[in-house]
């Protein structure tokens, strides 16, 4: 006999918007999802201020914590590539949250995933303008304080926490789903 403790919260997708000039994109990018990881690691955290040096060294906090800076980093890669291999000027990556459920069993507990309680979706366009170029660090400023404001402003709950780790929600990287009645891309 095993029991599940069902996990019954879903998930409510946050959009962030972005637009960044393409030669700053990735650090965008970078500094705005560690921004939200850093906001949903209630756990055991070591903070670490980052330095973006050709942001005029703006700096944001972040987890100091490998296996986040790897996932991170594999994302980024994802929409790198992504973006060589398009010309398309919009992208969207989804960060989804799930909660940790409780399975007891015989030979004791265990944590399983649970369900998706929260979704980020980190809508990019890339523009060539040069105020975007000039002013990029008032501009990240801007989606960092937007970040911080959206996660004060949400009136859910959490999710029960079952974990001592830094990262007591795990979180992936997705993309949206092509909707059905899009056309199908055709190469010729």
């Amino acid at each position: 006999f095993f029991f599940i403790f069902p996990c019954t919260m879903k998930a409510s997708p946050i959009v962030v918007e972005i637009k960044s000039h393409p030669t700053h994109v990735i650090e965008f990018f970078r500094c705005v999802v560690h921004t939200i990881i850093f906001h949903r690691a209630l756990g055991n955290v070591r903070v670490q201020d980052y330095v973006i040096e050709r942001l005029d060294n703006f700096t944001y906090a972040r987890c100091n914590d490998v296996t986040i800076d790897t996932d991170v980093e594999r994302m980024i890669e994802g929409l790198r590539t992504k973006i060589i291999k398009t010309s398309n000027t919009k992208f969207t990556v989804n960060v989804e949250f799930r909660e940790q459920c409780v399975n007891a069993g015989w030979l004791g507990t265990s944590l399983i995933p649970g369900d998706i309680w929260e979704t980020w979706s980190i809508q990019i366009t890339l523009e060539q303008s040069d105020e975007l170029k000039k002013n990029a660090e008032e501009h990240l400023r801007n989606y960092v304080f937007q970040i911080v404001e959206l996660i004060s402003n949400r009136e859910e709950p959490l999710p029960k926490i079952t974990t001592k780790s830094a990262i007591c929600y795990p979180f992936v990287a997705s993309e949206p789903p092509t909707p059905w009645y899009s056309s199908p891309r055709i190469s010729v």
